[in-house]
């Protein structure tokens, strides 16, 4: 009877109390990002796998931490690497300034990121390229900068929105190649280079949004077979396809 009562109490604290390298990452970014004058503010005095937005599995990690539309102010602290359990995270719709740190390359087993609609800037870190297993990514509405070539690596992907950022450079051809790839909205950037014509080939690819960027070159015919497609304000070579697709009528 007592064997089983201790089996049952560490059980209890191992299911309900937050790992302590978790709570250090979580109180950084409650201090980082102005936590008091969040919308629905943490009660430091609880138990934190309770908190708003917090998820933990079993052995007390954070699973989950989905922050959207809270009024966080400040930036990303450079202190992700503990979370490595987590599987969603999303800061969107916020007011979050500076760079994405370097540690995000750490949450290799991470499923859906969002960071859209903040105020975030410079280059995409080079361990970005880590994210292999990321099936969601939402980056759109910031004024991030630099190459999108690490998005090369992300070979689980599904929905891919960058949209209305700075991105210079080519798309990374092993993107065009991303079996599982459904929805890509790079719009809005100043891409440039040939739209790699394996876009389209997968048969999974529904949507495909890149107006308004500064591509050249041939244009993909693969991509006509994409039922919601946008390529328009670019700079293709004639002829295009005939029909015309992808709302693009214009060549040069």
């Amino acid at each position: 009877m007592y064997l089983e009562k201790l089996v049952l109490l560490v059980f209890v604290g191992v299911v309900c109390g937050i790992h302590p390298s978790q709570l250090n990452v979580l109180l950084e970014i409650n201090k980082a990002t102005g936590g008091d004058n969040w919308d629905v503010q943490w009660d430091l005095n609880s138990e934190a796998c309770n908190w708003n937005g917090v998820t933990c599995d079993g052995e007390g990690m954070v699973s989950s931490l989905v922050l959207q539309a809270n009024n966080l102010i400040g930036t990303i602290p450079n202190v992700l690497s503990n979370l490595t359990h987590l599987q969603y995270f999303f800061l969107s719709n916020n007011g979050l300034t500076g760079i994405i740190p370097e540690s995000i390359g750490d949450l290799t087993t991470i499923i859906q990121l969002g960071l859209d609609w903040n105020q975030l800037e410079g280059d995409l870190p080079d361990t970005f390229s880590n994210l292999r297993e990321l099936q969601s990514l939402f980056l759109q509405g910031n004024k991030l900068t630099g190459s999108i070539k690490s998005f090369g690596s992300m070979k689980a992907i599904q929905y891919m929105y960058v949209q209305d950022n700075l991105f210079t450079g080519p798309i990374p051809e092993p993107l065009s190649r991303a079996f599982r790839l459904e929805q890509l909205g790079i719009n809005g950037n100043m891409l440039n280079g040939t739209i790699p014509p394996g876009f389209g080939k997968q048969g999974t690819l529904q949507s495909f949004f890149a107006q308004d960027n500064q591509f050249s070159g041939t244009f993909p015919e693969s991509l006509c077979k994409v039922e919601n497609c946008d390529t328009r304000g670019n700079r293709f070579s004639c002829p295009l396809p005939n029909p015309n697709c992808c709302m693009t009528t214009v060549c040069g």
